[in-house]
């Protein structure tokens, strides 16, 4: 006579998983989109850099600089510098979305695990309540055989 568990929230525990599984990739894509936006940040700043660089070389170089070519590197470095804050934005609202993400991910943890520990205690009452009915029923062959081998 083995009873088949049922809990009661199942369906309930199956949307908060599928809930989960969507939040983490949602924060994986958000994720991704973060590490990407730095990298375009960090490829401005070695820009900047390397274009500092160049200029540095031509004047340590002693060499006869133009002024035309002091306005191309003066305009090159504002064009820049405007690039890498524009840049920094926007890696800032991807890290403002990622911690929303996360923030989301981690309540979507915390929904799924209350239904699991529901769950878990259901399932611990469920065994304590089949335990009861088998000693019950263990108790009643026990007593219909003693009373046959009485002879009553």
């Amino acid at each position: 006579m083995a009873v088949k568990f049922n809990f009661r929230f199942q369906n309930v525990l199956q949307i908060k998983e599928k809930i989960e599984e969507g939040k983490k990739h949602q924060f994986a894509n958000t994720q991704k989109n973060f590490i990407n936006e730095q990298k375009k940040l960090n490829y401005l700043l070695q820009k900047k850099d390397k274009q500092i660089q160049m200029w540095n070389n031509l004047a340590e170089n002693n060499q006869v600089i133009q002024i035309k070519d002091f306005k191309d590197s003066a305009t090159t470095l504002e064009m820049i510098n405007d690039l890498i804050k524009n840049q920094e934005k926007a890696v800032e609202k991807c890290e403002v979305k990622l911690n929303e993400h996360r923030h989301e991910l981690i309540e979507a943890k915390k929904e799924r695990k209350i239904f699991e520990k529901i769950k878990e205690k259901d399932f611990e009452e469920f065994k304590i309540q089949q335990n009861k009915i088998e000693m019950a029923l263990i108790d009643q062959i026990v007593t219909y055989k003693s009373t046959i081998s009485r002879g009553g």
